[in-house]
């Protein structure tokens, strides 16, 4: 009854209860205090009846579609001018090999995006993205820049991505020595301390591989540029320290070391020694990407399957036949060879 008189509503997040709300509580003015209009909602005869929830709801409402904003206790009821731009950046992917990342870049308010590297501003003169929804980049930090060719809305200021440093090692045998090598992915200055010491207050910079000493627990490592630094890397090296192995030349052997993103010339460098030496490589990958990164083909075989040189190469070369212009790169987890002499 009190619905048909238009005395009570169950309509509490529409424009017309905001409207409504607007022209009769805020008592004429752009702005006005939450708790004077709710003052005014219980006391004005004119008002109608509501759910006790409505000006709650209603509120919450308008703030989220930027009908209203709260300024401190304050509602304003605008209207706003239009919002400067503003760019969004979201990860898609990153290669943790290479440290090369996809970026999703969304303008808001704006529809082209220019960008500059390291921390210089970016301007309409800068670099343009074209790819907005698969920029790949290597570089530690991007600035970006979003502009709206109608000119409706105001550009706004620049907006900063940073990218992420991971560290990797190895550890080998080198003659009696056992060393380790450091790299930054995708770059990176690398500083290392060998005596459980903070690496970046008191590491020595890394300048290629370096011999572990037998009071060494572990090496600490962190790698830093453009204002990005690494998680911290520690290496226990005493688990990679074994004793001197024999091989004996006579007998079979398997030879457990990954060899990994073998390209261009080491890639079949590989596959000549493979062949010379009559080995069998397992857990083998072929990655077959065209030089323009716009098509690629990748081939796995299972972890007991082996492949002899001859066949490896034959089925690379085959795979790269389909695409002219294109690169391989090669994975193997193993080699396995019938005498300890091939190895």
């Amino acid at each position: 009854t009190l619905e048909k008189l238009q005395k009570f509503t169950n309509d509490v997040s529409s424009d017309t209860f905001r409207k409504k709300c607007e022209a009769r509580l805020f008592g004429g003015q752009q702005t006005a205090q939450w708790s004077e209009i709710k003052r005014r909602a219980a006391t004005l005869t004119t008002w109608q009846f509501h759910r006790t929830d409505a000006l709650e709801v209603l509120r919450k409402t308008a703030i989220s579609q930027d009908y209203w904003r709260d300024e401190g206790g304050y509602i304003n009821k605008g209207p706003f001018p239009p919002p400067d731009t503003e760019v969004r950046v979201q990860l898609l992917s990153r290669d943790p090999e290479t440290g090369e990342v996809s970026l999703k870049v969304t303008p808001v308010h704006g529809d082209t995006v220019y960008y500059e590297t390291g921390d210089s501003e970016p301007t309409t003169a800068s670099g343009r993205i074209d790819s907005l929804n698969n920029f790949k980049t290597r570089e530690l930090q991007l600035t970006f820049l979003c502009v709206d060719s109608t000119r409706e809305h105001e550009t706004g200021g620049a907006d900063t991505w940073k990218n992420t440093i991971n560290l990797k090692h190895r550890v080998f045998q080198q003659g009696s020595d056992w060393m380790v090598e450091l790299k930054a992915y995708p770059k990176g200055s690398i500083t290392y301390t060998t005596d459980g010491s903070d690496p970046k207050g008191f590491g020595a910079a890394y300048d290629g591989p370096f011999p572990i000493t037998d009071d060494c627990p572990f090496v600490l490592a962190i790698a830093q540029q453009d204002g990005v630094t690494s998680a911290q890397e520690k290496i226990n090296v005493k688990q990679y320290i074994t004793k001197e192995v024999k091989v004996d030349p006579a007998l079979p052997v398997t030879w457990h070391r990954r060899h990994s993103n073998l390209t261009a010339r080491s890639a079949f460098d590989f596959m000549d020694r493979l062949i010379k030496y009559q080995g069998t490589a397992f857990g083998v990958t072929i990655d077959v990407q065209a030089n323009d990164d716009k098509q690629e083909i990748n081939y796995a075989s299972a972890e007991t399957f082996g492949l002899q040189g001859e066949e490896f190469e034959k089925l690379v070369k085959q795979l790269q036949s389909t695409m002219k212009g294109s690169q391989v790169f090669l994975t193997i987890e193993r080699l396995q060879f019938d005498r300890g002499q091939q190895l």
